[in-house]
């Protein structure tokens, strides 16, 4: 599977800009998280149907990676598509694996000269943040795909539900 994402997409708040020598590992990771969350967006005969769709350069699945605006009745919504949604769920991960490397003396936090490193707990925050901007435009993605399930005929759909840092007080 081609990744809907690349590494020049993380501007913005899922910055990666001062990424070097990473490259493989981040295209591994992309590949991993875009296929985990869109099995569980799509099903595994829709999603097999929109990577098929994309290589075609079907409309519909090219809508669905990219967003449109939508009119039901009289309201028009906003879909962003895939592909921010994926961003986030990325840089989520990105942030959580990032926070140490495996030596061979053992497990490490990574740091750098001249920098101050964040708390444990202040990259899981950014992570978690990240993570449920990216449940939101989830669940935004079932609305558009429920709005239009007659494209989706075989749509299957698992539920997310964000994060909280302190996993006790989720409330979604």
């Amino acid at each position: 599977m081609a990744s809907i994402s690349s590494r020049t997409d993380f501007i913005g708040d899922v910055n990666l800009a001062q990424l070097t020598g990473i490259d493989a590992d981040l295209t591994n990771l992309i590949t991993q998280v875009e296929k985990k969350y869109l099995r569980l967006l799509f099903g595994d005969d829709l999603y097999i149907l929109f990577i098929a769709g994309l290589v075609a350069e079907t409309t519909k699945y090219e809508t669905l990676r990219d967003g449109e605006n939508y009119k039901i009745g009289d309201l028009t919504y906003v879909y962003e598509g895939l592909k921010k949604m994926l961003l986030y769920f990325i840089f989520a991960e990105y942030k959580i694996i990032t926070l140490s490397e495996d030596t061979s003396i053992g497990t490490v936090r990574q740091t750098k000269d001249k920098s101050n490193n964040l708390h444990r707990y202040e990259v899981e925050k950014v992570s978690n943040d990240a993570f449920n901007k990216g449940v939101d435009l989830f669940h935004d993605a079932y609305d558009y795909i429920y709005y239009n399930s007659s494209d989706f005929a075989t749509w299957e759909y698992f539920d997310i539900k964000k994060r909280s840092h302190f996993d006790k007080l989720s409330y979604s």
